[in-house]
């Protein structure tokens, strides 16, 4: 018996060593969840002595874990089996401080069996339930980062993953090429607060001398880290008055900015915040942070390295089919005015192309905006206040003869530039946001000037953008002038060859005489014909077509009419006249200078009747289709003019009655369709018999319709028709 209480006693002793010497906590309930005993461990957590602890409840000593406790503690006296758990929350000893610990609740009974209350141990388990969820939290960020090489949404991601589980804040900057650190992602769970940190940002970008926040840390490469944010923190901080408003208005309580680095250099910064929570970081907090930024900042890197090749592909992408598009016409309007739809198919939101025209003045000419509703505010902007070349961004890109990025346009700027209330309003509701102004230089002139503009969100334009802008702007100038060349040859060519053809046909007595020509390109072309009176009621028809293109042909074709009007004047035939035209083209001492010509010279006669002789010169020899459905070639044929010396011209007949119809034409109506479908001059006389009753001028487009639809597309030559009908009666 004696021994039997000694071993009771010994037990005793060492349980009662163990609850009080353990290193976990320990308490006794009784069954109705009051405390009996707690060791001097757990009873210090909740800053009481052990003998205060008795008699008291749950609920009174700590109130913000009781529920989780009071529920196993019952459901363990209950059932009278021993349960585990993890509580988390804090005690009166650490305030603000959140830890977990495991819990086993075990019931205790007597020597009938029967439970008179639990034994509760404690083993404070936070930081091992740290690591796992640092490593959990790590594990899982990296699976996210890894899910994209976007770099947009690699740094997107990285914001959400980090809010709001370790801050209420979360921004990531980074620096560009050209040495701007640029927002590129920012988080909060509400909206609101989280435009806040894009304005402020946009308004007050971070610089690579500010003395503290983003700037300092992407210069020096150190971690900034504040457990607490002070009021002089703020201001020292803040840039002006507005500024440290916004800021004082975010109400950080802590905030902690660590440098992204990949590859041995430092890119950009990662800046966490704690605010409205009200909650602090921890050195252990700060360690997560860092560990999770060195795994971002490789992410950012690979994205940001994947999506500069991209970028890149996508520019040469780009500015090949600029190259295609820009190539797809040689007029200048149509050129310029696709210049500024090509950019807003994803290089800008606005396109304005600015050119000098020949009074030295710069003008838009062509202007594009990806969103429709502002096309009326673009035509309100141009004819209201019309670009000025002479000062301003666009005269100092011209004058520097290089590209200027404004990176990020204000409010400020606006009021700046505008010129009245008018114009600043229209320049806030077109809300540029940020500029490229990119010369035109073309064969080393400034031909205008390209403004690129980003107006439908908050990215801006960076040193990349600018040289792909630079390009685009040389490809466009280049075509440009190209088109504005090709339209002011063009436009001299028309005039020129209008000079070289009647303004006009005389009107001839009885006659009804119709023109018609088409040319095949936009040079001077080498078609021409004539109607001119001559003195004793004669008149003198002509057509002809001159060797070569451009100014050699149009000399030969003001040669050839002047030669032909003044030796029409003196030479009774018609074979003279052209011999008169083959020597003078002989005598111009030129090589490769020759032309075809059929020239009649033809009296009216008292009775209607045209009378008199044809010429012709290596020339389609004319039509004649009587009134009666006849038809017949003049023959009269002779060799080219201008070619060999002393040749032989044929010289025919020629009488026109009523009705009749005579059609002078060049190879181009024949050999329309050739070699394949030429039309013919078998054709040719069966278009004109068909249309022997219609007018001259209908019976010409007859004519011409037929070449033109054998060789759809461009024409090959030069289509000249001259149709001559004599009026009156068959047979008067």
């Amino acid at each position: 018996m004696k021994r039997l209480e000694t071993e009771r006693d010994v037990s005793r002793g060492l349980l009662e060593a163990l609850f009080r010497d353990s290193g976990i906590g320990a308490a006794f309930f009784d069954v109705e969840g009051r405390y009996e005993r707690i060791n001097p461990r757990l009873a210090a957590l909740h800053r009481l002595t052990p003998e205060e602890h008795v008699g008291l409840t749950l609920e009174e000593v700590v109130p913000d874990i009781a529920p989780a406790i009071r529920a196993r503690l019952d459901l363990a006296i209950a059932k009278g089996e021993t349960l585990t758990t993890e509580i988390t929350g804090e005690m009166p000893a650490e305030p603000g401080v959140r830890r977990t610990w495991t819990a086993n609740f075990v019931p205790v009974r007597d020597e009938t069996d029967e439970i008179i209350g639990c034994a509760v141990m404690v083993s404070d388990v936070t930081e091992r339930k740290r690591a796992e969820d640092r490593t959990a939290f790590i594990a899982e960020a990296a699976t996210l980062l890894d899910t994209s090489l976007d770099l947009e949404t690699t740094v997107r991601t990285m914001c959400r993953i980090a809010v709001p589980r370790l801050a209420d804040w979360c921004a990531i900057d980074l620096l560009d090429a050209d040495g701007v650190i640029r927002r590129a992602a920012a988080a909060h769970t509400d909206p609101v607060r989280e435009q806040a940190a894009w304005d402020l940002a946009r308004r007050w970008p971070p610089g690579l001398e500010d003395p503290t926040g983003v700037g300092a840390v992407v210069r020096t490469g150190r971690s900034d880290f504040h457990p607490e944010v002070h009021p002089e923190m703020a201001e020292a901080a803040a840039k002006d008055e507005e500024h440290l408003a916004m800021i004082r208005a975010l109400d950080v309580r802590a905030a902690l900015i660590v440098p992204l680095r990949a590859r041995g250099r430092v890119f950009g910064a990662m800046a966490f915040a704690c605010a409205e929570s009200a909650r602090k970081l921890s050195d252990d907090d700060r360690r997560l942070i860092e560990e999770l930024t060195d795994r971002a900042a490789l992410a950012v890197d690979n994205a940001r390295l994947h999506t500069e090749l991209q970028r890149t592909t996508e520019a040469q992408r780009f500015l090949a089919e600029a190259g295609r598009v820009l190539s797809a016409s040689l007029d200048w309007e149509t050129t310029c005015q696709t210049v500024a739809h090509l950019a807003t198919t994803g290089f800008a939101d606005w396109c304005g192309v600015h050119a000098i025209d020949t009074s030295g003045e710069l003008r838009t000419v062509a202007s594009a905006h990806v969103n429709a509703e502002k096309l009326l505010l673009l035509d309100e902007l141009q004819h209201g206040y019309p670009i000025d070349g002479r000062d301003g961004y666009v005269g100092a890109a011209l004058g520097a003869n290089e590209p200027r990025l404004v990176a990020h346009v204000d409010d400020q700027l606006r009021v700046a530039v505008a010129r009245d209330d008018e114009h600043l309003r229209l320049l806030r509701e077109l809300d540029a946001r940020s500029v490229i102004l990119a010369p035109m230089v073309a064969r080393g002139r400034a031909v205008g000037a390209i403004m690129f503009a980003i107006t439908e969100d908050d990215r801006q334009y960076g040193a990349e953008d600018v040289a792909l802008a630079a390009e685009l702007a040389r490809r466009a100038a280049v075509a440009a002038d190209n088109a504005r060349l090709y339209s002011d040859r063009s436009r001299v060519a028309r005039t020129l060859q209008r000079s070289l053809l009647p303004a006009r046909l005389p009107d001839v007595p009885g006659v009804d005489i119709a023109p018609l020509y088409h040319a095949a390109g936009d040079q001077v072309a080498g078609d021409f014909y004539d109607v001119f009176a001559l003195p004793g009621d004669a008149w003198g028809l002509m057509i002809g077509d001159v060797c070569g293109k451009g100014a050699t042909a149009a000399a030969l074709t003001a040669l050839a009419r002047h030669t032909v009007r003044a030796a029409a004047a003196y030479e009774p035939g018609a074979a003279g006249v052209l011999r008169a035209l083959h020597d003078a083209v002989l005598a111009e001492d030129t090589e490769m200078r020759f032309l075809t010509a059929a020239f009649l010279r033809l009296t009216r006669g008292d009775d209607g009747w045209l009378r008199g002789t044809a010429a012709v010169g290596g020339h389609l020899p004319p039509v004649i289709v009587r009134a009666g459905g006849e038809a017949e070639r003049v023959a009269g044929t002779g060799p080219l003019l201008g070619v060999l010396a002393g040749i032989e011209i044929g010289e025919r007949s020629v009488e026109l009655g009523p009705g009749d119809v005579l059609v002078l034409a060049t190879d181009g109506v024949t050999e329309a369709g050739a070699p394949g479908d030429a039309l013919g001059e078998a054709r040719l006389m069966e278009l004109v018999r068909a249309g022997a009753g219609e007018s001259a001028a209908a019976l010409a487009e007859a004519i011409a319709e037929a070449a033109l639809a054998r060789q759809p597309g461009r024409l090959r030559d030069d289509v000249t028709l001259l149709v001559v009908r004599v009026l009156g009666e068959p047979g008067s």
